[in-house]
């Protein structure tokens, strides 16, 4: 068993931790993990818990970095806000559920995408585009069975897959114009510029 006192370095570089709301994650394959499961990091005598998700900045992030629990807490929320659009759908004109969508749902798909979503959760992926598909025929009051391609293309969206490239376009444009700057200064508190 592996153990670090990590007071005295909270200390020494002037830190404070509230430790009643800490936990900490290794991140690695789950062959790697599995050797080092028995670490204990300690402060000030209190032992640390070990959780195998974390969420930062609303993305969930796990110790394997699948994104698997990330995807299933948007598509949740995702699948409850059509629900809700399914109900109050005949009370609303297509412009409205259309406003509705864009404003309350599609956010949920774009939110962080150029970190999370990629080629490589081809499955993930298609699971969100199926919501995305649900919520389309919902609009256009459209059966579950009519074509998701024709209710996409009459509303004018693009597919999810045709979406997060032109988010990740648009940061490295940002980027390369200096728009935006991904350096972090240490004397800063580490602060994003």
């Amino acid at each position: 068993m592996r153990t670090w006192q990590l007071s005295s370095w909270f200390n020494k570089n002037r830190l404070t931790l509230n430790i009643s709301k800490s936990k900490f994650m290794l991140i690695g394959s789950p062959n790697k993990i599995r050797f080092c499961n028995s670490i204990n990091l300690i402060i000030d005598t209190v032992t640390l818990k070990s959780t195998s998700t974390f969420k930062y900045l609303r993305v969930t992030i796990n110790k394997s970095m699948t994104w698997c629990d990330h995807v299933e807490a948007i598509s949740s929320k995702i699948n409850q806000r059509i629900a809700m659009l399914k109900r109050i759908r005949h009370l609303l004109p297509v412009e409205v559920r259309s406003t509705l969508y864009n404003s309350l749902i599609l956010p949920l798909f774009d939110y962080a995408d150029t970190i999370w979503g990629d080629r490589f959760n081809a499955t993930l992926m298609e699971d969100l585009q199926l919501l995305q598909n649900k919520a389309a025929k919902i609009i256009l009051d459209l059966r579950s069975f009519s074509s998701s391609t024709q209710a996409l293309e009459a509303l004018g969206w693009q597919t999810l897959a045709k979406r997060r490239p032109l988010h990740r376009f648009v940061v490295i444009y940002k980027y390369v114009n200096g728009l935006i700057d991904f350096n972090f200064d240490i004397s800063r508190n580490c602060n994003v510029h």
